[in-house]
């Protein structure tokens, strides 16, 4: 994402409802998106994602972009897959 997030963590809390600050938020923005029809197999999707993970406590952030090709229904698991392997990879 572009830009800084302008809450801080008191207002984070508030706005939010929570019984306790969060250590981390994520944020994401979905960059580019194709969709192909795979007989068989379903729908095939081609995405790129920007993920941000936002710290309130520091204020900081780690920005990671992503992309998946798959099917559809496998979307979600291989971008955990690949933001562990990012984060991994930037420690």
């Amino acid at each position: 994402m572009c830009g800084t997030a302008l809450w801080s963590v008191h207002e984070i809390f508030r706005g939010l409802n929570l019984k306790q600050s969060p250590e981390t938020i994520l944020f994401g923005v979905v960059e580019k998106r194709d969709h192909k029809i795979a007989p068989l197999r379903g729908v095939i999707v081609d995405v790129q994602y920007e993920l941000e993970f936002y710290n309130p406590g520091s204020r900081q952030s780690i920005l990671i972009d992503v992309a998946v090709e798959g099917v559809f229904k496998e979307d979600l698991k291989a971008i955990i897959s690949e933001t562990k392997n990012r984060l991994a990879m930037s420690n």
